[in-house]
C-alpha cells in the first residue's frame, strides 16, 4: 500500500515539474522575464527586460576591454579603481 502511495506522489511531482517547465518556457517565448537575477544593463518593467542606458555603457566598455586584453581581473580592477557603482549594487565589487 505504501509503495502505491509513493508511486502516485512521485508521478504527481513529475507532472507538476513538467507543467511548471512548460509554463516558464511559454512565458520566455512571449518575451517575459521569468525570474532570477537581472543581468547588468537591464531592469524589469512589466515582466519584461528593459535596457538601462547608464549600465549599458559599462557593459559595452567591459566587452570592448575584454576583446583588447582578455583579462576579466584587470577589467574588474579598472572598474573598481574608477569607483563605478551601480544603483542596485550598494557595495558591489566587479
Amino acid at each position: 500500500m505504501l509503495n502505491i502511495l509513493m508511486s502516485f506522489s512521485q508521478y504527481e511531482r513529475e507532472l507538476i515539474s513538467e507543467r511548471t517547465r512548460d509554463k516558464m518556457g511559454a512565458s520566455r517565448k512571449k518575451g517575459l522575464w521569468v525570474g532570477g537575477v537581472v543581468i547588468l544593463g537591464y531592469k524589469v518593467e512589466n515582466k519584461k527586460l528593459v535596457p538601462v542606458p547608464e549600465e549599458v555603457q559599462i557593459v559595452r566598455r567591459i566587452f570592448h576591454r575584454y576583446i583588447e586584453i582578455q583579462s576579466p581581473r584587470i577589467i574588474a580592477d579598472e572598474l573598481n579603481q574608477e569607483g563605478n557603482k551601480l544603483p542596485r549594487c550598494k557595495h558591489a565589487r566587479y
